[in-house]
């Protein structure tokens, strides 16, 4: 079991390594080419407060932390409830 947590988290890494070098390099070109950013194909930015703005083809979703916890506790307790 443990083997298979370390390879997950060792494959996390690699795409999360993958991701941001190519980030980083899109960024780095629209400077160079002094164009704006127009939404990507995926990007993960940091929106007001502490959600989250995850853009996918064109269409931003905001996560926000505080939220998700507060449906999460009540889902909690509907299902206790029951």
């Amino acid at each position: 079991m443990r083997s298979y947590a370390v390879l997950a988290a060792m494959i996390m890494l690699v795409l999360l390594l993958l991701y941001g070098g190519l980030n980083l390099v899109e960024r780095g070109m629209a400077q160079m080419l002094a164009r704006d950013r127009l939404p990507e194909a995926f990007t993960v930015r940091r929106g007001a407060g502490s959600s989250v703005l995850v853009t996918f083809s064109g269409r931003t979703v905001v996560l926000d932390p505080n939220q998700a916890i507060t449906a999460v506790k009540n889902w909690w307790e509907r299902l206790r409830s029951d």
